[in-house]
């Protein structure tokens, strides 16, 4: 995988995480470029794959920003996993699954399997 691959992957991936929070792609963008501290065209042509190269400074960038998402993500999962526990949720309830499953998939993403 080239470096641009691998720069786009990231863009990808905060892009669609941000996503799940704003309204539209554009301002999910915005938001990425500002945490990453990569610019906007930076990043939209990463998302786009039309850039032809990605320096080593915006690749780590990028995977820094994506590296605190998933963190935070985990760190929110357990703590919804723990409320869930104590208010006494069912062990085989659809929501305790679920929330198990995407802490699962956030783990392995951070390779803390």
């Amino acid at each position: 995988m080239s470096s641009t691959d691998l720069a786009s992957d990231y863009a990808r991936r905060l892009v669609k995480r941000e996503r799940a929070k704003t309204a539209g792609v554009e301002s999910a963008m915005h938001n990425v470029s500002a945490e990453a501290g990569v610019g906007f065209w930076t990043l939209w042509g990463l998302w786009h794959r039309r850039r032809k190269r990605a320096d080593g400074e915006t690749i780590g960038k990028l995977r820094g920003a994506l590296v605190r998402r998933l963190e935070s993500e985990v760190r929110h999962l357990e703590h919804e996993l723990q409320i869930l526990r104590t208010v006494g949720v069912d062990p085989r309830d659809d929501t305790l699954a679920e929330a198990e499953a995407d802490l699962a998939r956030a783990k392995a993403a951070l390779g803390l399997d």
